[in-house]
C-alpha cells in the first residue's frame, strides 16, 4: 500500500512516467486491485503496445474479475506478441486456461464490461 501512495505522488507531478505506471500497476496486481491495475495496464498498452506481458497481466486481471471475454481477447493478443523463448512459462500458463476460459464463455459465464 506505501508504494501505491508513493507512485501516486510520482504521477501526480511526472503523470507520463513509464516506470511509475509500471511499477504501479504492478503495485495494484498484487494487492488484488485488478480493476485499478487494469487502468494503469491499460496507460502502458497504449504508450508501448509491443510488450507482450502487458497484455498477459491485462488479460489475466480481466480474467479474476470474471470479464472473460476481454480476458480471452487480451490472452490471444499475448500469444500473437509473446516470444517463445521469453515467455515460455506464461504461454504455456494461457495455453493451460484458454480451452476453459473458451468454455465459460460459450456457456454464457462471465461479466460483460460496459464500454463507454
Amino acid at each position: 500500500m506505501e508504494a501505491v501512495g508513493i507512485l501516486r505522488r510520482v504521477l501526480a507531478k511526472a503523470p507520463d512516467d513509464y516506470a511509475a505506471h509500471a511499477n504501479l500497476a504492478l503495485a495494484l496486481y498484487e494487492l488484488k486491485d485488478y480493476a485499478g491495475a487494469l487502468s494503469q495496464y491499460e496507460w502502458l498498452k497504449t504508450q508501448r503496445p509491443e510488450i507482450s506481458a502487458t497484455y498477459f497481466f491485462i488479460a489475466t486481471a480481466h480474467d479474476k474479475l470474471g470479464q472473460y471475454q476481454d480476458a480471452l481477447d487480451a490472452y490471444e493478443k499475448f500469444l500473437s506478441l509473446a516470444s517463445p523463448n521469453v515467455n515460455k512459462l506464461e504461454i504455456e500458463k494461457v495455453n493451460l486456461r484458454l480451452p476453459t476460459l473458451k468454455a465459460q464463455l460459450k456457456r454464457g459465464q462471465g461479466q460483460k464490461v460496459k464500454k463507454p
